[in-house]
């Protein structure tokens, strides 16, 4: 296991020890997605990136399409800035992914990690600091936390007997 995992897995224990010692002072289980609670977002991305029952389409296909048409958004350029080598140029522009991420052959977002990972840009920091920091706030966009509780198995998955931790995929509802 390497040391960023570790590290990764020590902050999922100690929050997940923290609620269940909370939760016992208060007399209830705490209700973590797929672990002591259904999982309402087995699926991982694409559950939450998706048209909503009011027609907002939050799906990754079509921010991927507004990214490389019309630019990324300056906060967003902002996160990748602050994670990816310091040797990276970004553009303002992600590349068109579209057809990529909705025709290819592994689920989102395995796609984008195998896309990130071959060019030295890691996307899993830029995906956590995006979806679980209150800074910086993403402009239009609820945190994980605000949505969901910020539970870490929204996006993945605890093997319970092994306690490996991966990553939740599946494809874009079209």
């Amino acid at each position: 296991m390497t040391p960023r995992r570790l590290g990764w897995l020590v902050v999922f224990v100690l929050l997940t020890s923290a609620g269940w010692l909370a939760a016992q002072q208060a007399g209830s289980m705490p209700q973590w997605p797929g672990i002591t609670s259904r999982d309402t977002w087995p699926n991982g991305c694409v559950d939450c990136h998706k048209i909503t029952a009011a027609g907002r389409d939050l799906r990754l296909s079509t921010t991927l399409r507004r990214w490389a048409t019309q630019g990324t958004d300056p906060s967003i350029v902002a996160v990748a800035r602050s994670v990816f080598p310091r040797a990276t140029t970004l553009q303002g522009r992600h590349p068109d992914v579209v057809n990529t991420i909705t025709t290819g052959a592994l689920p989102i977002p395995m796609q984008c990690i195998s896309c990130h990972k071959s060019q030295g840009r890691p996307i899993g920091p830029v995906v956590h600091l995006i979806h679980l920091s209150v800074k910086p706030k993403i402009p239009a966009s609820a945190s994980l936390s605000e949505r969901s509780g910020g539970y870490c198995t929204s996006c993945h998955l605890l093997n319970l007997s092994t306690g490996a931790m991966t990553i939740k995929g599946g494809s874009e509802a079209r």
